[in-house]
């Protein structure tokens, strides 16, 4: 015969006059004000976290979809997951990159990721993925073309310097061809003299 134990209701902690104001929320804030009822644990308040209040060993660590978490880091650790009674956490170290085929194959063996909506996160992380891979592509554009660009431009002054080198070689040859005249017109001139 095998003893069954009793399990308790597990109790959820609301905030001191949550119910009254919308903008407050459920989330559970210790109350710190000098009057405040509940702070002075006075009957019909509501609850304080305490002592005594742990939740049933047979709830412990599990899920609001009745399924046990387990921190996946890699493709391989999420091979050993049991999709009945297992749910994974994907890891917040890992990057978009590592984190993408994890989640991809998450939803092909139907497994069920309990801090992500899959469907949106895969969306989201391709779309982020695409964007980065168009902008590194622009860029590697953008550095072959000022690439091009100097090298058209050395090219201009390589052939400037080398039209520069032959005019001043043509300047260089037409002087003395000027001083050649001037010598024999100077010649002429000393031989009429004599």
């Amino acid at each position: 015969m095998t003893i069954q134990h009793k399990t308790k209701k597990k109790i959820t902690f609301v905030r001191t006059d949550s119910h009254k104001k919308k903008r407050l929320g459920l989330k559970w804030r210790r109350p710190k004000g000098l009057q405040n009822k509940r702070r002075l644990r006075k009957r019909g308040y509501g609850l304080v976290v305490k002592k005594g209040y742990k939740t049933p060993l047979s709830e412990r660590g599990i899920s609001k979809q009745g399924l046990t978490p387990i921190k996946i880091d890699s493709l391989k650790s999420l091979a050993l997951v049991d999709n009945k009674t297992q749910g994974i956490i994907v890891s917040s170290k890992l990057g978009d990159k590592k984190r993408l085929p994890i989640m991809q194959e998450a939803k092909k063996k139907q497994i069920q990721v309990l801090n992500f909506n899959v469907d949106k996160k895969i969306k989201q992380m391709t779309d982020l993925l695409e964007s980065k891979k168009k902008q590194k592509e622009q860029k590697e554009k953008e550095k072959l073309e000022k690439k091009k660009e100097e090298e058209q431009k050395q090219a201009k002054k390589k052939e400037k310097t080398i039209d520069e080198s032959v005019k001043e070689q043509d300047s260089e040859q037409e002087p003395t061809e000027e001083k050649s005249e001037n010598k024999k017109e100077f010649d002429k001139l000393l031989t009429k003299k004599q």
